[in-house]
């Protein structure tokens, strides 16, 4: 593991700390919703090899009943601890702006020296947002997913260790897609934080001088230098997306493949020779696709967990950055306005002077 993962493993805990109570809660939500996820394969499985093989009816209604009731409570468990887990996350990156901001006053003139201003103001912003969608949706899609999987595995393992076997042939094939994918996509991804950076230091330089650059008449440099570094952004975005891309559809193939041969292997043993059933069968392959569901998913969202992974680097690197002791000083928080809006711009420079001469 490299210093930056452990870095940024040891700020994740830390902003995750004071929420350790709910996020437990969430867990096991996110357990019982896939637990019951594989309830809906077995039932069939039911079905077909102890009613419709057989010819008998009773007992359709509460099957079906139970399957209902199955579906819906996993549905209900999702919305519950994806929505506890949004409010979480809205709180948690609240503080974090708070604290990335009141650490950016903190710092000594000589980081600010060095340090574009358009660059900070990335990564209170954008670099954030990119944090937000992490936490918000895309981290607990990919958790719920991901305990799915070691829940289905654990039913297929029950139902048919030998068909288990044949569709774990596939893993030592994602391994090394997935490794590949992941270095690729956050190198990217670094490279994007990096170029929306640039690109506010731009704004902020060129628009915080718009009238000397009227006066000097060089619109056109100005407007070429910011669309280099648009092109640069978007050379960037395009390598990411390309090498996410591929990912989704490679799996769906693999998975593809394995399900044509459990059907092949399946019907041809089914009972005589292997003891497998039809419902078995049936159950196996519906599993089989809740297996490789969070994979797939994984590639649906790869590109915004590497982005944000790449946008957490870049803001806990500032908040690692030694801050300057500041004497402690008497003044006031800003009042607000009738608007409930914070007095800002001129006032605000007032009161900072107000502070330094007191």
């Amino acid at each position: 593991m490299t210093g930056a993962n452990v870095g940024l493993g040891r700020w994740l805990r830390e902003l995750a700390r004071p929420w350790t109570g709910r996020l437990l809660l969430i867990a096991v939500a996110v357990l019982g919703a896939a637990l019951l996820d594989v309830v809906p394969p077995l039932i069939a499985r039911y079905v077909i090899d102890e009613r419709i093989t057989v010819g008998r009816t009773d007992g359709l209604a509460a099957a079906a009943a139970l399957y209902l009731a199955a579906v819906a409570a996993a549905h209900l468990l999702t919305a519950a601890y994806g929505y506890a887990a949004v409010t979480i996350a809205q709180h948690t990156l609240a503080g974090l702006r708070h604290r990335l901001f009141a650490h950016l006053l903190a710092l000594p003139a000589s980081y600010h020296d060095q340090v574009p201003t358009g660059d900070s103001i990335s990564r209170c912003t954008a670099d954030v947002e990119a944090i937000d969608d992490l936490f918000s949706t895309t981290g607990t899609r990919l958790l719920g997913e991901t305990v799915r999987l070691l829940t289905a595995v654990a039913a297929m393992l029950v139902l048919s260790p030998a068909l288990t076997l044949l569709a774990v042939l596939i893993v030592p094939l994602l391994i090394p897609l997935t490794s590949y994918l992941r270095r690729r996509v956050r190198a990217a991804e670094r490279d994007a934080r990096s170029a929306v950076g640039t690109l506010n230091i731009h704004l902020q330089e060129t628009l915080g001088n718009a009238e000397t650059i009227r006066a000097f008449g060089a619109h056109s440099y100005f407007t070429e230098r910011f669309r280099q570094a648009l092109l640069g952004w978007l050379g960037t975005v395009n390598r990411s997306t390309a090498f996410n891309a591929f990912y989704a559809p490679g799996v769906s193939m693999l998975a593809a493949v394995i399900t044509a041969a459990l059907l092949w292997i399946g019907a041809r043993g089914t009972t005589e020779t292997t003891g497998i059933t039809v419902g078995t069968l049936t159950a196996f392959v519906l599993l089989f696709a809740r297996f490789f569901t969070p994979l797939i998913a994984l590639g649906d969202e790869w590109q915004k967990v590497q982005a944000a992974l790449a946008g957490a680097e870049r803001v806990f690197a500032v908040l690692d950055t030694p801050a300057v002791r500041s004497r402690s000083s008497s003044c006031a928080a800003p009042a607000r306005d009738r608007g409930s809006r914070f007095v800002t711009s001129a006032s605000a420079t007032t009161r900072a002077n107000r502070c330094c001469k007191g």
